[in-house]
């Protein structure tokens, strides 16, 4: 039973890293094809998916962001360092 629930939140784990590494991979295609108004779309949706993570970086992080490249930084070091959080979650499960 212990083994399952394990496995169960490895799993979730991983299925969490898998699309934080698509949504860079997003973010970076909008970027670089200069859809900027989408990329701020996408922006939204990850704050949406991620509130509580979002709203502690907007705190430890009080710079607004103006220019596309700034936007596209902050959102890019966010989920990077979300995917180091979840890293750490998987490692620190094993």
């Amino acid at each position: 039973m212990k083994n399952d629930t394990k496995s169960l939140e490895l799993a979730k784990n991983l299925n969490e890293l898998l699309q934080c590494f698509n949504d860079i991979q997003k973010l970076h295609r909008l970027y670089n094809s200069m859809q900027y108004d989408l990329m701020r779309l996408h922006i939204k949706d990850i704050t949406i998916k991620y509130p509580g993570e979002a709203f502690f970086w907007n705190l430890a992080h009080p710079f607004i962001p103006k220019t596309p490249y700034e936007i596209f930084y902050a959102a890019d070091q966010f989920l990077k360092c979300h995917g180091i959080t979840v890293l750490t979650r998987i490692a620190a499960e094993r």
